[in-house]
């Protein structure tokens, strides 16, 4: 993906049909299976896979059956993902899937489509700008200050308000092609998770002083909060 793809916000998809109560099996921001804490040095970049299943909330969209982007659910009928992935949603045809592990296969008994996308909102302050893992794999990365992020030895102040990065100056261990979208949570002091960006670009993957970025959600958590209020 392009560096100059720097404006990258949020979509919020809405579902034709109802979430499936196989997937609703704990609280918000609670997994019912607990996730792996043991992280070796394979590929997301630098990640592991996930324990199957852990991430409830991580969802899939998909073309004809081809995975193109990353989401996360946060609402019975929403999931948010990077908005440059809207220029690869077919509205009607475009469907979205949670409970997969493998990206390019079905979990029989485990992925439920959620079904086709109705309709999709994008942030009005996005523009765009023209710009692999095959199992759900996570990996632990810490946020970098902006002020570091934004030095001449990292993306020299490319990195605006609503956007973070993530990662570690040496490289190694990224987000990297296919996981856009995809959610950069936090985990809070009840052991639930809250979802605190989106993967949205960066310079390469895993590259040194190459950070990936992020879109901040709590700076778009009002305008989310409208958009599902209002529908």
């Amino acid at each position: 993906m392009s560096i100059n793809d720097v404006i990258v916000l949020i979509t919020v998809v809405t579902f034709t049909l109802a979430l499936s109560t196989t997937v609703v099996t704990a609280s918000c921001g609670v997994q019912a299976i607990p996730p792996s804490t043991s992280l070796p040095g394979t590929a997301i970049v630098g990640g592991a896979p996930a324990t199957p299943h852990s991430w409830p909330w991580a969802a899939q969209l998909k073309f004809q059956g081809n995975h193109y982007c990353a989401a996360t659910l946060i609402h019975p009928k929403w999931v948010v993902t990077a908005a440059h992935c809207t220029q690869e949603i077919w509205v009607g045809f475009s469907k979205v899937h949670l409970g997969s592990h493998s990206r390019d296969q079905i979990d029989v008994g485990k992925e439920v489509q959620i079904g086709q996308i109705k309709t999709y909102l994008i942030h009005m302050k996005y523009t765009y700008t023209s710009v692999d893992d095959t199992v759900l794999n996570q990996v632990v990365v810490p946020v970098i200050g902006v002020n570091v992020c934004n030095s001449t030895q990292m993306y020299d102040g490319y990195i605006k308000d609503g956007m973070f990065c993530a990662g570690y100056a040496e490289g190694g261990k990224d987000a990297c092609q296919g996981d856009s979208g995809g959610p950069y949570q936090v985990a809070r002091s009840d052991g639930s998770w809250e979802l605190y960006g989106l993967v949205s670009w960066g310079d390469g993957c895993a590259e040194p002083n190459r950070p990936g970025i992020y879109t901040h959600i709590p700076t778009y958590v009002d305008w989310i909060n409208d958009v599902i209020a209002s529908t």
